[in-house]
């Protein structure tokens, strides 16, 4: 008897170690080891602990949120869905099955399974340069000879940066078409297609432009038919206004938004149409929600998203890397450092958040949407399920100095006037403290070295976010990565130092154009008589026209974006450029003038703090008016 049980017990190891093996070349992690810490085993046998953990979750955080709505499922079988909270407080509606929620960000799987759709016909290659796809000339915003393919917008590494151009409206009647909201809001690209990881809502919102390029449908149309009707979401829109779907259009306005930032503040119905709605304006059910996820755990033969099995496959393979080898996406869906690797998106619009969470692994998952903003984490509810996503600290390891200054990689600041505020909002600058912990944000959160690879952040929140060192071919580091497409690049002291001189030059060329203007705008009516007018005219309107920068920079910074319109797009950018170079002209001019002071020494010094202006503006890229 003994001997049997012996050999049943190796039985089951070989089983465990071939599972395991299988299951690393599918959803291979590599160099870093990982343990799940915590969490519940999501799976039919345990409904009722999986859905007293949900419950229990949204008790403990029932001041953070009106209404919330949660189905975990096993397959293609529902767990459990738990729906809880108001969908207006103030007229005592409760959320039920039948209310509507913004998808936000999670409809970008609606975008990449689009994509796919089209690599499975041979119609679209996703090695393929993008411009194969679009309109001639339609792409005025690239900066490398480097081809953008489709794999790059589903990874985020395309090279464009975040903007601040309208990507959204609150008035209806001001919605555009989707090529013409693209062009509007094309961002600069500031970073070498591959290279750097970069959230892109601009990026996903091009890949459905595509996807109505080479089907002849509008982009809603496409997923119509395509997606929502082959998988029977009967309750489910993905144009701006909801206006595909009847149920949803009316049902959207039953519902309100609320913001727990300071405490709870009803925001209404709180409407902002998304003009690039490729990438974040999908609103619906949970059970649809719900519908859509499942289809990823079906069989690859089963799935009703593809006529191949391969394609299913394909689309759940990981596309993209840390420099590692871990996996960082699969086809546009993210691997999340929760449990033993959960895959998925999250989503948040002004007034919703949602989330989808796959455990490709065990075939489980969930899907939550609720109509708050603010206070409130889906994280937690995964780590309730899957628990925590641990790096395993190693004994011995080679510590690496990773003091220093880097630059978040998804950023609104990589071109454009407000790349001078970014400089400060969105560097990070690591201290050594000892120990290989490093201190950033003024001790607020510290980042640890555990393994050869491997960093810890520890966030002020207490939670605890992982990152890759990634290095050059020098051995020295190049960056920071994480699991969310947000990495952050290593800055040389050398370049940041030459960064903040300049900053500081511009910042004082400035200052002394605006005081010597003054000077010369009060000589000026002192000589209005004399024959130095014309030459004193010249030089009031050389230093004043050089200072406009300082009056764009801060109405772009400060007011809110007021003429970021449609119709006017990068008036101050334009403004500033041209009148900094009139204004070196005028000042240039003074020297030729027949009548002028004997001693040039003033002018002079004026001129050299104008050529700074220019340069800074070139240095800086601040005439891309469509870098925000």
């Amino acid at each position: 008897m003994e001997g049997k049980k012996e050999y049943m017990k190796q039985i089951k190891t070989i089983l465990s170690f071939s599972l395991a093996m299988i299951l690393l070349i599918l959803f291979p992690i590599a160099s870093v080891s990982f343990a799940a810490q915590g969490g519940i085993a999501v799976s039919d046998e345990n409904a009722a602990e999986v859905e007293t953990a949900i419950r229990a979750y949204i008790e403990e955080k029932k001041d953070k949120h009106a209404a919330i709505s949660v189905t975990a499922f096993s397959g293609t079988d529902d767990i459990c869905t738990v729906i809880s909270g108001y969908a207006d407080k103030s007229k005592d509606v409760k959320a039920d099955e039948n209310t509507v929620y913004e998808w936000g960000s999670v409809t970008k799987l609606l975008t990449w399974v689009s994509a796919m759709q089209l690599y499975e016909q041979g119609r679209l290659d996703l090695n393929e340069d993008i411009r194969t796809y679009l309109p001639n000339g339609f792409l005025t915003n690239l900066s490398y000879d480097k081809p953008v393919t489709m794999l790059h917008l589903m990874n985020h590494t395309a090279g464009f940066q975040e903007n601040l151009w309208e990507q959204e409206t609150p008035d209806i009647s001001r919605i555009i078409s989707l090529d013409k909201a693209l062009k509007n809001t094309a961002p600069a690209q500031v970073n070498e297609p591959g290279k750097v990881a970069s959230y892109s809502n601009w990026g996903a919102a091009l890949a459905g432009y595509i996807v109505e390029r080479i089907s002849g449908q509008s982009f809603s149309d496409y997923v119509n038919e395509h997606i929502f009707r082959p998988l029977g979401m009967e309750h489910t829109s993905v144009s701006p206004d909801c206006s595909d779907n009847e149920y949803v259009a009316a049902s959207r306005k039953k519902i309100h938004s609320y913001t727990y930032y300071d405490g709870e503040e009803d925001m209404g119905e709180c409407r902002s149409y998304i003009l690039l709605y490729p990438a974040g304006a999908a609103t619906g059910t949970i059970q649809d929600m719900a519908t859509f996820a499942k289809a990823f755990l079906c069989e690859s033969a089963e799935c009703p998203l593809f006529e191949k099995p391969e394609t299913l496959k394909e689309m759940l393979t990981p596309s993209s890397h840390n420099s590692d080898g871990s996996v960082k996406m699969c086809h546009g869906i993210f691997f999340g450092d929760f449990g033993d690797g959960v895959y998925g998106h999250g989503g948040a619009t002004v007034g919703f958040s949602s989330d989808l969470q796959l455990d490709l692994a065990n075939k489980t998952g969930y899907v939550m949407m609720t109509n708050s903003h603010g206070a409130f984490s889906s994280d937690e509810i995964t780590e309730k399920l899957y628990g925590t996503f641990e790096v395993v600290e190693t004994k011995e390891f080679t510590p690496v100095d990773l003091s220093g200054h880097y630059s978040m990689g998804r950023s609104m600041f990589g071109a454009g006037v407000l790349k001078l505020v970014g400089f400060f909002e969105d560097d990070l600058y690591l201290e050594n403290v000892g120990n290989n912990t490093y201190a950033a944000y003024d001790g607020a959160v510290t980042f640890t070295q555990v393994s050869d690879t491997a960093v810890k952040a520890k966030m002020p929140s207490g939670k605890v976010n992982n990152f890759i060192i990634r290095k050059g071919a020098d051995g020295k580091i190049e960056a920071l990565e994480s699991y969310h497409a947000i990495e952050y690049t290593k800055v040389s002291d050398v370049v940041y130092t030459f960064k903040l001189v300049s900053i500081y030059a511009l910042a004082a060329a400035n200052a002394l154009l605006v005081l010597l203007g003054i000077v010369n705008l009060v000589m000026l009516i002192k000589l209005r008589k004399t024959e130095l007018k014309r030459f004193k005219l010249f030089e009031t309107l050389g230093c004043l026209c050089t200072i406009v920068i300082d009056l764009a920079a801060a109405s772009i910074r400060f007011l809110g974006l007021p003429f970021m319109t449609e119709n006017y797009l990068g008036i101050p950018c334009i403004a500033l450029s041209i009148a900094a170079l009139a204004g070196t002209g005028l000042l240039v001019s003074c020297l030729f003038q027949k009548k002028k002071p004997k001693f040039k020494v003033l002018i002079i010094t004026e001129l050299a703090l104008s050529v700074i202006v220019v340069a800074g503006i070139c240095y800086w890229k601040m005439y891309q008016f469509w870098g925000f």
